[in-house]
């Protein structure tokens, strides 16, 4: 009941607006301008653009079959490029009309099936990951692949339930004995209710706006020049800017989807919320209103990300929150502020570490993102946070710093070559070539040094862009050992982000561009078009325990090779 308000709250008009048209040409024309490959519109493949778009919206291939995918293909691939270019998201909107329908098609089979018994002892496999897998062919085997999920899905939540320790002592050796679980119908009724629940929330999860659809049909298509060259919604471009500056403005508290219910999680001290007092973890947000006098509208079923773009807003306005705790509700207005996201700034501990003739102080830096300042000054950035942690380590009497970048993605390039300028007197940090084959060359012009100890920086496959960059200095000035993964993620590759108001009049919000423009090298690699770095000391991949993106994102970039600035090539690079 809840998911079915939510979902005929998302109801809308899909259609190509004027403003649609506007972003739609605009993205397009700036990608063929600019992008570093100078690609032409007409030597896209618009058979892969629609087959990306088919699979940004079914990537586990669970709703559509070949068969309609094809005929989608074969309607709208020839003509694609002019209903770009024209600024018409029609194919888009076509196809997504009929991926809703089979969402509450399949969720409806689904739930109907749920309510009859089901043979668990039927043999069959269901893949682990279906993105690696077709279509299914026809109807029917799509549904034989979603009768083989649904006894996964009934199986796994049977045989994945916690099993708490029934000692209350020292923790027990694990057995390597395996026993069969017991199943009643009562667990298999809560199992049943549990999925009716799940199957509910993904047909709410897998409707989206129409902004949505032009998002996804417009990343189909810039992903086709690589995959860092995107368009931004305005809310995605928000999103972006709260990750570099590592600070936004809300009400100061981190927040979850519990069975539709907007919940707060933690409450960050000091900001709006706390000072208020009113409000404390597992409280509910009910409903959100906009000022003093502002209507409040009811979040309740609304997807979680919707529900934060409503909380947040301009510092120094009201937003009224009604919470519910407990089954007791209260309006409680709030003053938004700018909040510090602390969690992904850089951050230190000491450790004391042997060194054959008793210990030496180890300092460890982890530094998650190349994050940067708001617009107007105001803000952290990542080498000034860095140098102070340094600082205060020194007095501390650390014998050698480590660097960790294991998780580090990349962010600002300045802010690499900056941070890069803490560690050596001056130099090239790194050269970059645009679509003309200009070399531009960043350098550390200044000759302060913060730390000119020992110095390790760990690195695995996730450590991406400016975190390459920096990795890419360090061993060219003989600075760092690098120790970690067999390689680093290899993007190489600098992007502009142009807010597309500023270039292209008559649109009237704040969506954007990331175009590829430049690629790069560290000063004295050799000619190469492989982006990635190989560790001085490599060690057992860690990025086994951590998400690895697609592995098909490491681009190639054909080109000239790279002046090198540096007299000799380190001894480091692989």
């Amino acid at each position: 009941m809840l998911s079915a308000a939510a979902f005929g709250q998302t109801t809308q008009n899909y259609t190509t607006t004027e403003l649609m048209q506007n972003e739609t040409r605009a993205t397009v024309a700036l990608l063929e301008k600019l992008h570093i490959s100078k690609k032409e519109m007409s030597s896209i493949d618009t058979n892969e653009v629609i087959k990306t778009y088919f699979e940004s919206l079914d990537p586990a291939k669970m709703y559509f079959t070949q068969k309609e995918v094809d005929e989608f293909t074969a309607r709208y691939a020839k003509s694609l490029d002019l209903y770009l270019q024209r600024g018409n998201l029609t194919p888009a909107f076509e196809i997504y009309k009929a991926f809703k329908a089979k969402v509450v098609q399949r969720t409806d089979e689904a739930l109907a099936a749920l309510n009859q018994p089901i043979d668990l002892s039927q043999p069959g496999v269901f893949p682990t990951d279906r993105r690696k897998g077709n279509w299914p062919a026809s109807d029917a085997d799509a549904d034989d692949l979603w009768s083989r999920r649904l006894r996964l899905d009934i199986l796994s939540e049977l045989l994945g339930e916690d099993k708490p320790s029934t000692t209350a002592g020292p923790k027990a050796k694990p057995s390597h004995e395996t026993t069969a679980p017991v199943i009643t119908p009562e667990k298999v009724k809560e199992a049943v209710a549990r999925l009716k629940k799940r199957y509910e929330k993904v047909r709410v999860y897998l409707t989206f706006d129409p902004q949505e659809v032009e998002e996804l049909f417009l990343n189909a298509y810039s992903t086709q020049y690589d995959p860092h060259s995107i368009f931004f919604s305005q809310q995605s471009l928000e999103e972006f800017e709260i990750a570099m500056r590592n600070s936004l403005c809300g009400i100061g508290a981190t927040l979850s989807d519990e069975d539709g219910y907007c919940t707060i999680k933690e409450v960050l001290p000091g900001g709006p919320l706390d000072l208020s007092g009113q409000v404390k973890t597992g409280d509910r947000i009910i409903a959100v209103g906009q000022g003093e006098a502002g209507e409040m509208d009811d979040i309740v079923g609304l997807r979680l990300q919707k529900a934060i773009s409503r909380i947040r807003g301009k510092q120094g306005t009201t937003v009224k929150l009604l919470i519910d705790t407990a089954g007791v509700r209260k309006t409680v207005a709030l003053k938004r502020d700018q909040i510090k996201l602390v969690g992904q700034m850089a951050s230190a501990r000491c450790f004391e570490a042997p060194n054959g003739n008793g210990n030496v102080t180890v300092g460890v830096i982890d530094l998650p993102a190349f994050y940067g300042k708001n617009p107007d000054g105001t803000g952290s950035s990542p080498t000034k946070d860095v140098e102070q942690l340094i600082e205060k380590m020194k007095k501390l009497g650390i014998k050698a710093l480590i660097m960790d970048l294991r998780k580090n993605g990349g962010g600002l390039l300045t802010e690499a070559v900056d941070l890069s300028g803490l560690f050596i007197p001056k130099g090239s940090i790194l050269q970059v070539r645009d679509s003309q084959g200009r070399i531009e060359d960043y350098r550390d012009e200044n000759e302060k040094v913060v730390w000119n100890g020992p110095l390790i920086v760990l690195t695995t496959k996730l450590s991406a862009s400016a975190s390459e960059i920096f990795c890419g200095a360090m061993k060219d000035h003989n600075r760092a050992l690098i120790v970690g993964d067999t390689t680093t993620h290899g993007k190489g590759s600098v992007q502009n982000i142009i807010e597309l108001n500023r270039v292209f009049r008559g649109l009237d919000v704040k969506s954007a561009v990331k175009v590829t423009i430049q690629n790069g090298m560290p000063p004295a690699a050799p000619p190469s078009s492989s982006r990635a770095f190989p560790p001085t000391s490599s060690c057992r991949p860690s990025s086994r325990f951590y998400p690895w993106p697609n592995p098909t994102w490491s681009v190639r970039w054909p080109g000239t090779p790279f002046r090198p600035p540096l007299q000799r090539p380190t001894k480091a690079i692989g």
